[in-house]
C-alpha cells in the first residue's frame, strides 16, 4: 500500500530471513505510486556466488496490511528483478502456508488470489521478516 495515496495492490511476497535487505521491484513500486526517499549505492551477493555486484538503488516506503487491519511500514530497495526463478503455488509448503495466513492481506495469501502471477514482487529480509514470524526479533545473549 502507498502510506501517502493508500493505493492498494495485490503483490507477491517472499520472506528471506537471510536476507539484509528489503527490495520491491521497480514495476511493482511503479504501480503502487512509491516517492523515492534516497538513493544508496549496494554491494550485492547472490547466496553460493563468487560475484560481487556494485549497484545504485533507490529507496521507498510502502504498507503491507496485515489481516488485523494494522498497517507495516516497510522500506526497501528498488531492484528491476527480485527472483530469476518463478515460484509456483504447488511448492510452498503447507506448514508455511499456515504459518503465514494469520498476517497475510485480507486472510489470504499470494497463492490464493485467483489472479497471482509466479513473479516475486517484494522480498522481505530479514529486520522485518522475523517480526512477522515470531511478532518480534529476539535478540541472542
Amino acid at each position: 500500500m502507498n502510506l501517502q495515496t493508500k493505493k492498494k495492490v495485490h503483490l507477491r511476497i517472499a520472506l528471506d530471513t537471510m536476507s539484509n535487505r528489503s527490495y520491491i521491484s521497480n514495476q511493482a513500486a511503479l504501480q503502487l505510486g512509491l516517492n523515492l526517499e534516497r538513493s544508496e549505492q549496494l554491494g550485492v551477493s547472490v547466496f553460493g556466488s563468487q560475484q560481487h555486484v556494485e549497484m545504485r538503488s533507490s529507496v521507498v516506503k510502502f504498507g503491507i496490511i496485515e489481516k488485523s487491519g494494522n498497517v507495516r511500514t516497510i522500506e526497501a530497495n528498488t531492484s528491476e528483478t527480485i527472483s530469476k526463478s518463478s515460484v509456483l503455488p504447488s511448492k510452498v509448503p503447507q506448514n508455511v502456508s499456515d504459518l503465514l495466513r494469520p498476517w497475510a492481506l485480507s486472510g489470504c495469501l499470494a497463492d490464493d488470489i485467483e489472479d497471482s502471477h509466479n513473479t516475486i514482487d517484494v522480498l522481505i529480509g530479514a529486520t522485518y521478516a522475523w517480526d512477522m514470524i515470531v511478532g518480534s526479533r529476539q535478540q541472542l545473549a
